[in-house]
C-alpha cells in the first residue's frame, strides 16, 4: 500500500551530509520516469547536481535564496522541452508544466521509501532562462522546480489523520 509512504512525505529542507548513493539516484529518476505524462510523451529529462560548485551555482541564481538548495548531497532539476506544443512529438510536451509536476512528486514520494528526504524547490518563470543559460539547457526548455535530495537531518512527523477534511470533497457539484 503507498498511502503510508506519502503520508511520510514531508517537505525536508535539512539534510544530513551522508551521501545519496547513485543506486538510490537511479530509483528516483526511474519513478519519475515512470510517471505519466501527455500523451506518454515521456519529454522530461534530468539534470542532476551533486558537486558543490553545482549547487551553489543554482542557488545564486534563485530567489528566495534557500541554503537547503546548497546544503542537500544531491539536487534533480527535472525540465522538458516545449516546443511544438500544438503538436505532438516524442520527447516534447504539449503539457509541459504538468509533466514536471508529475515526475517531480513520483521522486520526493520514492524518497520517502528510499529513506531519503526531499522538498520542492519552486524556480519562477523569470528565473528559468539563467538557469538554462547556467547549466547548458536549450532555452526551448521548462524548468518549474528543482528537488533537493537527501538523508532527513530529522525524521519528520508524518501527517495526521486530523490533516484529512472530507469538507474538501464535493461530489456530483461544488
Amino acid at each position: 500500500m503507498i498511502l503510508p509512504v506519502i503520508e511520510n512525505r514531508r517537505s525536508v529542507r535539512e539534510f544530513s551530509a551522508r551521501e545519496v548513493p547513485e543506486e538510490a539516484l537511479l530509483d528516483l529518476l526511474r519513478a519519475a520516469q515512470f510517471a505519466p505524462t501527455g500523451m506518454n510523451n515521456r519529454a522530461v529529462e534530468f539534470l542532476v547536481l551533486r558537486g558543490r560548485e553545482a549547487k551553489e551555482k543554482l542557488f545564486l541564481l534563485l530567489e528566495p535564496k534557500q541554503p537547503f538548495v546548497k546544503e542537500a548531497p544531491l539536487v534533480i532539476v527535472p525540465a522538458s522541452d516545449r516546443r511544438k506544443l500544438q503538436i505532438p512529438e516524442p520527447n516534447r510536451s504539449i503539457v509541459a508544466a504538468a509533466d514536471l509536476a508529475i515526475a517531480s512528486s513520483f521522486i520526493m514520494v520514492q524518497a520517502v521509501s528510499l529513506g531519503l528526504g526531499a522538498v520542492w524547490k519552486h524556480v519562477m518563470a523569470e528565473f528559468t532562462p539563467r538557469v538554462a543559460e547556467a547549466f547548458g539547457l536549450a532555452p526551448e526548455f521548462l524548468v518549474i522546480n528543482a528537488i533537493p535530495v537527501g538523508y532527513p537531518a530529522r525524521q519528520p512527523e508524518p501527517h495526521k489523520e486530523s490533516e484529512f477534511s472530507p469538507a474538501r470533497i464535493h461530489r456530483e457539484r461544488w
